[in-house]
């Protein structure tokens, strides 16, 4: 059995030398204050990049980093995952194979996440990390209610044209 040395993010990103032993701490101060991710406090402070995090993440985890904007896959695989889940856990089933899925994830580190989706699919999940802002905007079009706007676009059209009906008499 390999041993592998398990590692926490700011260590890591100081090791490769992405940030200072000072920014480290700076972020873990504003981390505390807000609640936040530790990756989530380095980038809004300005510290690294996203897509520099990401890649570093994908790197270490041996997953890959996909760009969702880019990448094919089908709404009804998508759906797989209720709407609630996918978005409570940032994660969206990419591809139905055939011994897993592969899911795309903003934090795949999250194994309560994992262990969530990979029952409610009941098939092993292969993990990929994405931009989470991309996944948010990918959640809006395959999520999006079309059936349910055009339903009502159908009844506020009945209402005004019963409503020209009224003025004109």
């Amino acid at each position: 059995m390999a041993f592998t040395r398990k590692i926490r993010l700011g260590d890591l990103l100081v090791e490769k030398n992405l940030i200072t032993p000072e920014q480290l701490q700076l972020a873990l101060v504003e981390q505390k204050k807000l609640g936040r991710k530790l990756g989530s406090a380095l980038i809004e402070l300005g510290m690294i990049d996203e897509n520099s995090l990401l890649s570093l993440l994908a790197d270490q985890l041996k997953i890959p980093l996909i760009d969702i904007n880019n990448h094919d896959y089908s709404n009804d695989v998508a759906k797989l995952l209720p709407e609630s889940l996918s978005r409570r856990h940032r994660a969206l089933v990419l591809e139905e194979r055939a011994r897993d899925y592969l899911v795309a994830m903003a934090d795949p580190t999250d194994i309560y996440a994992l262990d969530e989706i990979q029952g409610k699919l009941n098939k092993p999940v292969s993990q990929a990390i994405v931009r989470e802002s991309a996944l948010l905007e990918q959640f809006d079009l395959v999520y999006r209610r079309t059936e349910e706007i055009s339903a009502l676009a159908s009844e506020l059209g009945q209402d005004l044209s019963a409503s020209a009906t009224e003025l004109s008499e």
